[in-house]
């Protein structure tokens, strides 16, 4: 195969495919509107009143209200997201200037602590949804108690995969293929940032406590404060600034370290101060919830990394170009799907909070506008990869070898976005409702029975490179429809958590 990944669609014919993408937009409208629409044959039926304007425990929800507390909630989530992806990209960019081996070094260590976290992303899940169902049910210390039992067990946890982390750093990055230089590098970067695993983990579980109780404004004011105190620290520990040594990837290492810990004892103080945390002894009833919910996120996200690799693994077949503009695609695709992340967990915190209160149609509502908002967004910013992917692509490289086929994955990628926005937002909306199982069966069937075959198969025929990225948007379609037949049903209303009150010490009370 040509290392360029030569492929033969989306090469000429652009009108056709233009209308053929603006048909796709409005079938998939025509669709969701039918789904969010239909006519209540009992207007009684919850479940059906919830398709329009409803009528819940004597007071009418207007849909207005349901869209203005998503964006209240999602915008701050968005701009946390991007200022915690900027901490990685802030290092990266600061230690370019030390070569290519000190950046592969951070590369590397980032992509460690990242696998490390799939245990801590099923907690801060496991831990949002049940806080969120309890404020919902106006048991707010009862939440608070699950918090705090949450935080315990992301310590107990994260504690030996930092020590493994500090200790066996180096020989990880040997398996994934980096020279000694390289690996000796990843040892010192991962000495720092592995001390302060437990502290990174803290600031996800404390963030996803905050986000469960509708508190998204704060974790954002921190996170600011975080990204401005990391690069203060950086630029001077790297390169010998204000009288420091020069500690090169070391003082990068140093600089995250110290911003998690910031962040831990900031979020910590206002996680108490705001009533978000309560005091009690331990009890196993509180950590139940917890890992009821987390342990399929958990196995979700060690599924998606595995089949990640694999896809990576079959793109690399095509040769570097073609890896290269799979990467910088993504990013460029990011400015989309991370505000619909962020929808995602806003549709997570209204869905859990209603469905805590027993509220199935303020849920049923929170799923259609956080749905439409997703769609709305995410669908807008399709056009524009579809229209221009050349100014995008250029805005992060003057490649032109890189542009012209990134041209042809930001085509296909464009294609993705309704499909994705709706996979993401139902899925934060099931999470909310305890539905974590149907999630992790969903990612099974769509990375590895739909995406790997079609991708491997396109390789094995010795197709273009395009092919394999077709695979991606084919594995989106089949989750969304998986999504949207979840969420007509009424099966998730009966996954929400066990929401029993639990015993509170007298003194606790409940607010």
């Amino acid at each position: 195969m040509n290392d360029d990944g030569a492929a033969p669609r989306c090469e000429g014919g652009r009108f056709f495919e233009f209308i053929e993408f603006v048909g796709f937009i409005v079938g998939e409208f025509i669709g969701l509107i039918r789904f969010i629409s239909k006519k209540p044959k009992k207007p009684n039926t919850p479940k059906e009143l919830a398709s329009e304007d409803g009528v819940t425990h004597g007071k009418t929800i207007e849909r207005g209200e349901v869209r203005r507390e998503v964006l209240r909630l999602a915008l701050p989530v968005t701009v946390s997201n991007l200022l915690h992806r900027m901490v990685t990209a802030i290092d990266i960019l600061l230690v370019g200037g030390l070569g290519a081996p000190a950046v592969a070094a951070v590369g590397l260590g980032q992509l460690l602590v990242f696998i490390s976290m799939t245990v801590v992303w099923g907690l801060s899940t496991g831990t949002m949804v049940a806080v969120a169902q309890r404020w919902g049910a106006d048991r707010r210390a009862e939440a608070g108690r699950i918090a705090v039992h949450g935080l315990v067990a992301t310590l107990i946890l994260t504690v030996p995969l930092a020590a493994a982390g500090m200790a066996f750093a180096a020989e990880a990055a040997g398996l994934l293929g980096a020279q000694l230089p390289v690996q000796l590098l990843v040892q010192e970067y991962c000495r720092w940032v592995f001390l302060a695993f437990p502290a990174t983990a803290v600031v996800h579980v404390l963030t996803s406590t905050m986000h469960g109780a509708g508190d998204t404004r704060t974790p954002m004011r921190i996170y600011v404060i975080m990204n401005l105190f990391h690069i203060s620290l950086a630029v001077p520990l790297i390169y010998g600034y204000l009288d420091l040594p020069a500690l090169g990837v070391q003082g990068a290492a140093i600089a995250v370290a110290s911003a998690e810990v910031l962040g831990v004892l900031l979020l910590w103080w206002q996680g108490w101060a705001k009533g978000h945390l309560a005091k009690g002894g331990w009890e196993l009833a509180y950590i139940r919830p917890v890992f009821h919910i987390g342990w399929p996120v958990a196995m979700d996200r060690m599924i998606w990394q595995a089949g990640q690799v694999v896809y990576a693994k079959i793109l690399l077949l095509y040769g570097t170009a073609a890896f290269a503009t799979h990467q910088l695609g993504v990013n460029v695709e990011a400015l989309s799907f991370m505000p619909g992340l962020a929808i995602g967990v806003a549709a997570a915190t209204v869905v859990g909070q209603s469905v805590g209160r027993g509220d199935v149609i303020r849920a049923r509502l929170g799923m259609v506008e956080a749905n439409r908002l997703g769609i709305l967004f995410m669908g807008g910013m399709g056009v524009l990869f579809f229209l221009f992917p050349g100014p995008l692509l250029q805005l992060f490289t003057s490649d032109s070898q890189l542009i012209r086929l990134g041209e042809v994955f930001l085509r296909i990628a464009a294609l993705s976005q309704i499909p994705l926005a709706v996979t993401l937002v139902l899925q934060g909306a099931l999470r909310g409702a305890g539905d974590t199982p149907y999630i992790l069966g969903v990612t099974i069937l769509g990375i590895w029975g739909v995406r790997i075959p079609l991708a491997a198969a396109a390789a094995w025929w010795g197709l273009g490179v395009a092919y394999v990225w077709w695979a991606f948007l084919i594995d989106w379609v089949a989750r969304m429809v998986l999504m949207q037949r979840r969420c007509r049903s009424s099966r998730w209303e009966r996954k929400d958590l066990e929401i029993t009150p639990i015993a509170l010490d007298p003194v606790a009370g409940d607010r």
